[in-house]
């Protein structure tokens, strides 16, 4: 209801000022009093403005017949122009040059026609207020060519951020579930219990990451605020739960968080936990149970550092970069800030990342 009314203010609200401009200025600008059934004339020619926005066409005709009935009536001219000139300025906007370019002509011919008729200094008018008018349809072209390129181009970003999310849930879960089907495995003779523990981690494990996923891909086909839809479980308070799930999985993870407390921006915090998630799968992934790593975030004046270290027992000494290493050097980059990942020379695989986490 509030924005139907916002709507029609602002359709009507610069008619009526129109309106009242041409009641009042005209019998002033023209130096003499104009008949009393001239003023309805006038603001009806006003009024018809509120036309243009939902149907300019006959919003013109509207401004343009009020006009030549008030000028062919022997009416003093002046702003009385000036309402046929914008109405088709209304038309020039929502209208391809084959309907607006006849349209530009009429709203100066028309006029000129009924009211002190032609002559070579009245045409050079006309010639320039079609200029005019063709002029303000390139600039409208061009800005709504540009507005559909930035939202062509945010809607391409906004897919990639979500691949990226949906290939960072996935690999991080199926990272975790291989594990815990591991344990399972070597467990399932000797210790049956703790198997069932982990086919149960798996079970918990495969709904979240369907869960997410869900979440992700709902994005595609809305509209609506990233916040109504994002997974609460993403943000730097949920780091500590990420870490305790590769725990739980076999790894061996250190973990150390020095932000103070403070509140950091929500992409900030997501950034971090899907930066910290992939370094974690990719440890998993190439060095396997057996090796060690250490996640440390530390607050540096108004920036957040993360370092994720492995000492790298079974992995290769610089795993070949993948989507996730340029999934985590895009969420960086993307926010302002700085990424780096490479083979450690004591062995091992360090990944460190800088954000801005000036709170908003």
């Amino acid at each position: 209801m509030g924005s139907r009314t916002t709507s029609l203010a602002i359709e009507v609200a610069p008619a009526l000022a129109l309106a009242v401009f041409l009641v009042v200025i005209s019998p002033v600008a023209a130096g003499e009093p104009v008949d009393g059934w001239a003023y309805p004339l006038l603001a009806i020619a006003g009024l018809g403005a509120a036309l243009l926005r939902r149907a300019p066409l006959w919003g013109f005709a509207v401004m343009l017949a009020c006009t030549c009935a008030y000028l062919a009536a022997g009416q003093p001219d002046g702003p009385i122009y000036l309402a046929p000139l914008l109405g088709a300025l209304g038309v020039v906007a929502a209208h391809p040059v084959t309907v607006w370019a006849p349209v530009a002509a009429v709203s100066f011919a028309g006029p000129a026609a009924v009211g002190e008729g032609w002559s070579p200094s009245l045409a050079l008018g006309g010639l320039v207020w079609v200029a005019v008018a063709a002029a303000f349809g390139a600039f409208l072209r061009l800005r709504r060519a540009q507005a559909g390129e930035a939202q062509s181009r945010a809607l391409a970003e906004e897919r990639l951020r979500i691949a990226r999310d949906v290939h960072d849930v996935v690999g991080h879960s199926l990272a975790a579930i291989s594990l815990q089907a591991g344990v399972a495995q070597r467990l399932l003779d000797s210790r049956p219990a703790q198997a069932r523990e982990a086919v149960e981690a798996i079970r918990t494990l495969s709904g979240q990451a369907l869960d997410e996923v869900r979440r992700e891909l709902g994005l595609l086909r809305t509209d609506g605020a990233r916040a109504d839809l994002a997974p609460a479980s993403v943000g730097l308070g949920a780091v500590p739960g990420l870490v305790a799930g590769i725990r739980g999985a076999g790894a061996h993870v250190e973990l150390d968080i020095d932000a103070d407390g403070a509140p950091v921006p929500y992409d900030v915090g997501a950034a971090t936990f899907r930066i910290v998630q992939e370094a974690l799968t990719n440890v998993v992934r190439h060095a396997g149970t057996e090796a060690r790593a250490r996640v440390h975030i530390a607050r540096r004046g108004d920036a957040l550092e993360i370092e994720v270290v492995d000492d790298g027992l079974h992995a290769p000494r610089s795993p070949s970069p993948g989507n996730g290493m340029t999934g985590m050097r895009e969420r960086a980059l993307a926010l302002g800030g700085a990424f780096a990942a490479d083979a450690r020379a004591q062995g091992g695989f360090r990944v460190w990342a800088r954000l801005p986490a000036r709170p908003s």
